[in-house]
């Protein structure tokens, strides 16, 4: 049996962190925006509706999520740009990550993170 091990990242994204870099004459701290990621691999995936309630008709949807390669240096409230076909064109947030494990190998294989716009 053949397994499949490419994966499928269309799309490119700069990751950029907010730093403290010190504080200001009054002690408010200074932040700075730090490129942490550049032209990285990855997959957008936009916000989905996955179904309709019946009873209520609330739509239940899914949000969007970018996948990335487990190596990748992304953490909660980072900014995410998209690149390539059909990405949003904007900034996008990061609302949370999910590290995928597979069980098999005992680690970690990819790393899914829950975006919204910034």
């Amino acid at each position: 049996m053949r397994q499949r091990t490419g994966t499928h990242r269309p799309h490119s994204a700069d990751i950029r962190r907010r730093e403290e870099i010190g504080q200001s004459d009054i002690g408010e701290p200074l932040y700075e925006t730090v490129l942490v990621g550049e032209r990285e691999p990855c997959l957008y995936e936009p916000e989905q509706t996955e179904f309709t309630r019946e009873d209520g008709g609330e739509r239940v949807s899914s949000p969007a999520t970018v996948t990335f390669e487990h190596t990748a240096d992304i953490t909660e409230g980072d900014t995410v740009e998209i690149f390539g076909a059909g990405a949003p064109g904007e900034p996008l947030e990061v609302l949370g990550i999910n590290r995928v494990v597979n069980q098999r190998l005992g680690r970690v294989v990819k790393l899914v993170a829950e975006v919204e716009r910034a």
